[in-house]
Parts: structure tokens; C-alpha cells; sequence
């Protein structure tokens, strides 16, 4: 299995669990909308308000996980990686989801909307033929 496959599996179930560490140590977590952009093949996107838990966890610490099921086909899916804040709206618009407009009707130019970009460091993936790592 590779990273193309990966985010094929992770398409067709589309909202995960984004994982972040807060002050506390503790780690937080929350479902999400997953974005994707087929010109930047290793990092995924999240469209989330700048004052929210996750993006002031995300400026202590960089890091977080994502974790996607899909029971009826025996699909699991854990994702680490380091998060980048992006806050300029050109950026947001092109990598914006007409799914998105569920939450925000004015897309990018949404105030104090912001994005995260999710570069992809390792996976552990479990279907029902196959198990294993990519890092």
C-alpha cells in the first residue's frame, strides 16, 4: 500500500477524528471534514474558526493524528503528521470544498477562518486483506 492508496480509502469516508495535544498534555479530539488537493499528494486540509480549541493547540504543538474507520468495509486508518496554520485567503480558496459551504456560506473570505494543512508523516492502515505501516 502507498500514500495514493491511502488517501483513495480515506476519500470515500471522508470525516475523521483530527487528534491534537492541548496545554495540558492531554490529547483532544474532534470530527472533521477531510480536503484534499491532488497536486500535493502527502498533505491533507481542514477548514476550522482561528479562535477554536484545535488551531490553539495546533500553535503549541505541531503535531497531530487523524483517525478514519469505515466499519462496513473493515477499514482502519491512524495518519500522523505535522500541522501548518494558514490564514491567507487566496490559499484557502483554492483548496476550498463546495462541501464546506455547509458551515461557511462566504467560503474563504469567511472571518477568522482559518486552514490547516496537514503534512503526512506515517500511517498504520488495517483493511480486511492487509495491515501494515508507511512511513
Amino acid at each position: 500500500m502507498n500514500w495514493l492508496t491511502i488517501r483513495e480509502i480515506i476519500k470515500e469516508i471522508n470525516f475523521c477524528m483530527l487528534n491534537t495535544t492541548n496545554k495540558k498534555e492531554q490529547i483532544d479530539s474532534r470530527p472533521m471534514l477531510t480536503v484534499f488537493d491532488d497536486s500535493e499528494v502527502d498533505s491533507l486540509f481542514f477548514f476550522c474558526m482561528t479562535n477554536s480549541q484545535k488551531i490553539i493547540d495546533l500553535r503549541n504543538n505541531n503535531n497531530l493524528s487523524l483517525s478514519f474507520q469505515d466499519n462496513a468495509k473493515g477499514t482502519y486508518i491512524h495518519i500522523v503528521g505535522n500541522a501548518e496554520i494558514i490564514d491567507d485567503i487566496p490559499i484557502m480558496q483554492s483548496k476550498w470544498d463546495k462541501r464546506l459551504n455547509k458551515w461557511w456560506v462566504d467560503e474563504a473570505q469567511t472571518e477568522g477562518l482559518s486552514m490547516i494543512k496537514m503534512k503526512m508523516k506515517s500511517c498504520r492502515y488495517w483493511t480486511e486483506k492487509e495491515n501494515g505501516v508507511i512511513a
